[in-house]
């Protein structure tokens, strides 16, 4: 005699799926601690002037926690037509996204200098990230 067995299948596209959350950092006061989930990005975006040689650099603490981003869905990264380019000297914004990898705690730091230079960074920007 054959016993039946019972063939459980999931439909995974039958289940919601959790999006992950774009948090605006300078939405954000940056004297407390920015509380996000794993799977979440952090979206910067910060005034510069690159034709002056300054530029924005993070400063990775080496925990590990936030990673570059890549930007989103349907955002082109091909170069704006020539009327729609900032002017020499002009100031532009840069926008920086670090997703969320792993739980723990740990600092954003990015500073606005010229990579060349032995010299403090002109500006600061400093967020203290906690992951769940």
């Amino acid at each position: 005699m054959r016993k039946p067995f019972i063939i459980f299948a999931f439909a995974w596209c039958a289940i919601p799926s959790a999006q992950a959350a774009e948090i605006d950092l300078l939405a954000r006061p940056a004297d407390a601690v920015v509380e996000i989930e794993d799977g979440d990005v952090l979206v910067l975006r910060l005034q510069g002037n690159a034709s002056t040689g300054y530029a924005w650099e993070r400063v990775d603490d080496g925990a590990g926690v936030l990673v570059p981003d890549k930007p989103a869905a349907g955002t082109s990264a091909s170069p704006a037509p020539e009327s729609e380019r900032p002017r020499i000297g002009s100031p532009t914004t840069a926008t920086y996204r670090y997703r969320a990898v792993k739980a723990g705690d740990t600092e954003l730091r990015l500073r606005y200098r010229r990579p060349w230079e032995q010299v403090a960074p002109q500006r600061e920007v400093v967020w203290r990230v906690r992951v769940r």
